[in-house]
């Protein structure tokens, strides 16, 4: 009988050394891999917005992410080069035949012609250059763009080319229309005439939507000490005089300068107030009548002193453990949590249930600065 007691402790005990060891093989415990188990369990609970409108467990009692504590942080958002403002195009659209205008008292005849534009939407006015031989008479000459008189004088050099600036409603097809007046009623035997040579009509084109540009641009307003809006503005042309750009954010004017277009670039930096800024979005907008390439960049710099932070527990009931773990920049940190100071290891995973109370908890980091990436306390609850 005892020795069938011995055989069966002794199989009890083989059974139970195959089991630790296999435990061995398939439940690796190194920090590391809890920290990740624990993460993969995480994610696959309930999720609330409760962080900084990202989306985490609702096992989680407290939640830091992406944090320097103690440390300066410039952090520089550089946006794609935009064109700002237009420029105007000169494009030839008709080149004419020589034509003769006569008008006396009796009779007179014109002489029209159907100019295509090449972009109507962005054209806003005409330029008529022309050589006028007068033979006779001293009218002047009037331009009309169908019924409508747009240009009357006596085609001197002073007056040419001649500059069309309202072109009304069109499809794109501009009528335009030359003739010379009647000679008064006392000049009845006079004759107005004059011959055209080189007729050219030019459209200039100006595409004015780039004129304002409004960009968009995040910030975070945690620990955010100083924002900067910096502009690198290229011009098209050296100039001495240049036409302003004016910068806002949120409606409020940061600068309004003229660039010097006799260096390759302009730099200009301009500290945002903290005050207009808005947590969600927020709207830069450049303006101007000339035309350049601007590069912008938002520049904001937090810095967090903080090292004091709270959750707060409203029951105990049905908690089985709390535990925190975390990522950081440091192998070990040293945390107060309430009264009890204690070292955490990155990727460790440890109870702090018995250094918690009912209410408001303290989380104080001791040693600064410190970087952290991700710090957690969860709880585990039973399950009903």
């Amino acid at each position: 009988m005892k020795k069938k007691a011995s055989s069966q402790v002794g199989i009890a005990i083989i059974v139970m050394a195959l089991l630790l060891l296999l435990g061995g093989i398939f439940f690796d415990t190194s920090p590391n891999d809890l920290y990740t188990n624990k993460k993969k369990v995480s994610q696959n609970e309930t999720q609330l917005p409760t962080y900084n409108g990202e989306y985490i467990p609702d096992t989680y009692l407290f939640y830091m992410k992406d944090l320097d504590i103690g440390r300066q942080n410039r952090v520089t958002e550089s946006f794609p080069n935009v064109v700002l403002g237009s420029k105007k195009e000169f494009n030839t659209v008709y080149i004419g035949n020589s034509f003769r205008l006569m008008a006396n008292p009796f009779t007179k005849n014109e002489y029209t012609i159907e100019v295509q534009l090449s972009e109507p939407k962005y054209v806003n006015s005409l330029l008529v250059y022309l050589k006028p031989n007068r033979i006779a008479g001293d009218q002047k000459l009037r331009v009309k763009i169908g019924n409508r008189i747009v240009s009357e004088n006596l085609a001197r050099d002073s007056d040419l080319p001649i500059n069309i600036q309202n072109l009304g409603k069109n499809n794109g097809t501009i009528r335009i229309t030359f003739e010379l007046d009647k000679p008064k009623w006392y000049s009845l035997f006079n004759w107005n005439k004059m011959d055209v040579e080189d007729l050219r009509v030019v459209e200039i084109v100006e595409n004015t939507q780039n004129n304002k540009r409004t960009l968009n641009f995040q910030v975070k307003p945690n620990f955010l000490e100083h924002a900067y809006l910096n502009l690198v503005v290229s011009c098209d042309d050296a100039k001495k005089v240049s036409k302003a750009i004016r910068a806002s954010v949120n409606g409020f004017i940061l600068a309004e300068f003229n660039p010097d277009c006799s260096k390759r670039n302009k730099a200009v930096v301009s500290e945002i107030p903290l005050n207009i800024l808005d947590p969600k979005k927020n709207t830069l907008e450049l303006e101007t009548s000339g035309y350049y390439k601007v590069a912008y960049s938002i520049d904001k710099i937090y810095y967090n002193d903080q090292d004091i932070y709270t959750f707060t527990i409203n029951s105990f009931n049905d908690i089985i453990d709390v535990v925190m773990y975390g990522d950081f920049d440091k192998e070990l940190i040293d945390l107060r949590v309430n009264s009890q100071i204690f070292s955490l290891k990155r990727h460790e995973i440890v109870s702090i249930i018995p250094f918690l109370r009912f209410g408001v908890n303290e989380i104080e980091f001791l040693n600064k600065p410190v970087e952290i990436k991700e710090l957690i306390v969860e709880k585990s609850e039973f399950l009903h």
